[in-house]
């Protein structure tokens, strides 16, 4: 009896400190490539690092920038393979430099052809261009050798409303984005457009279940048609959130506000991760600036699973009054509605 009790004790404590040692869903450290001056957000991962979107000078020398007198938004780089400082941070292409606002972008699987938000109108004064008519629009560039070439508008792109925030899912077969096209449910809503052997389909607006009356933006899609999205309009922990939902048949399940520290108080956007979740980075405004956070997955946030049946942790013990030598290890399988962690 006491070798049983004895067992019991050990199985129990080593349960609790797991817990406790996974207390946080996810585990979340400011990247080291953004500034305390500059906003730095819409981070997406190409080759060996991060191209992400900032207002941060893109001269070397420029050594100041005040909240009302920061630059526009261009499109960096960093690699991440080898120390990591927001100074080493260049410029992503000169192709692809206007004299406007340029980003966010997504790329395809090939990194070979990027579709990225920028002003309608980027040539001229830029007094001339300061408009409201100068809305956001979405273009996409072929990469051929170094250079990003064939620069089109997509004809989606309207004079009257912004198209912006771009997002192709990993088959490149469908783009998401982000508009405040008349007959939307709000602000910004979520759109998608199908490829159709050689153009993009009409928008179709993403419904009632992810768009709500406030705004939506900032899409980012896994390999299982699963979608990853800022909203100021859905219950959160305030301010814009990171919220996940899925097809369900025409619709998609209710969105799912993503645990804190990654969803905090501040707002909160534009997250993209590897491709199971296990960590990636996000964009939230928790200084005086937006800043790109890096995280990693302590253990995955469970959505829409069927619930739990009872647990009464039973363990079978016997005691035949020797001690037989176990040479296999002793596993603990936790069964997850269908899937075994």
């Amino acid at each position: 009896m006491k070798i049983k009790l004895i067992i019991f004790i050990i199985i129990s404590l080593l349960i609790e400190q797991m817990v406790k040692g996974q207390s946080l869903t996810y585990s979340v450290t400011k990247a080291p490539f953004s500034s305390d001056r500059y906003d730095e957000f819409s981070p997406v991962y190409y080759k060996n690092g991060i191209v992400f979107t900032t207002n941060r000078p893109s001269f070397k020398f420029s050594s100041y920038s005040s909240e009302q007198n920061r630059g526009l938004l261009k499109i960096y780089y960093i690699d991440t393979t080898g120390e990591v400082k927001w100074e080493s941070a260049k410029l992503f292409s000169k192709d692809l430099r206007t004299k406007f606002n340029d980003g966010p972008v997504t790329f395809n699987s090939k990194y070979d052809t990027i579709y990225f938000s920028r002003n309608l109108e980027v040539e001229g004064k830029l007094e001339n261009l300061s408009t409201v008519r100068n809305k956001l629009g979405i273009f996409y560039a072929v990469l051929v050798g170094d250079e990003w070439t064939k620069i089109r508008d997509l004809r989606i792109n309207n004079e009257w409303y912004n198209v912006t925030t771009p997002c192709l899912s990993p088959d490149g077969k469908r783009l998401y984005f982000a508009s405040d096209k008349p007959g939307g449910f709000g602000g910004l809503d979520l759109y998608y457009c199908d490829w159709k052997t050689d153009h993009w389909d009409n928008p179709v607006n993403l419904g009632p279940v992810i768009n709500t009356a406030g705004n939506e933006a900032y899409p980012f899609v896994n390999r299982e048609g699963g979608i990853f999205f800022s909203s100021d309009g859905h219950p959160g922990l305030g301010g814009k959130d990171i919220f996940f939902s899925k097809p369900s048949g025409s619709s998609w399940l209710p969105p799912v506000d993503l645990d804190a520290p990654i969803n905090s108080k501040f707002d909160d956007f534009a997250l993209t991760s590897d491709s199971v979740m296990n960590e990636g980075y996000f964009s939230s405004k928790r200084g005086s600036t937006s800043d790109i956070y890096h995280f990693k997955t302590n253990y995955h946030q469970l959505f829409y699973c069927e619930e739990q049946r009872t647990n009464h942790y039973c363990f079978k013990f016997s005691d035949e009054g020797k001690i037989l030598i176990n040479k296999e290890y002793l596993h603990f399988l936790w069964n997850f509605g269908d899937e075994v962690k």
